[in-house]
């Protein structure tokens, strides 16, 4: 899902974690938390507020927004994912189906 923002504005971690991060042509300079059963990961940073493999808390500022990678305008790529052993991505070392955002916050963060 491509959330619109201003360039620069904050983007706050919804789930506590271990970050991950990279860089990629589509997505640009990205990051991403992951708990063990769960993942998100925003892509088009400009910043990112945490390096790799350092602990995230919910509410923790993750990153801010940019137009890195490929982009027509500042935003932030959510993605979101569960663990699954034949899920076709890795996230931070850990499998993952990526699943449609909105449908993952009401089941894992809106219980």
């Amino acid at each position: 899902i491509d959330i619109g923002a201003v360039p620069g504005s904050t983007v706050y971690s919804p789930i506590s974690g271990r970050a991950f991060t990279g860089e990629g042509y589509l997505g640009g300079v990205y990051i991403g938390v992951q708990d063990g059963e769960r993942a998100i990961l925003l892509a088009h940073c400009d910043k990112r507020l945490f390096l790799d493999g350092d602990t995230v808390h919910v509410g923790d500022a993750l990153a801010t927004v940019g137009m890195t990678g490929r982009t027509s305008g500042p935003h932030i790529h959510l993605m979101t994912g569960v663990a699954d052993p034949s899920g076709t991505a890795t996230a931070g070392g850990l499998q993952v189906k990526w699943q449609n955002p909105v449908d993952w916050y009401h089941r894992e963060i809106a219980k």
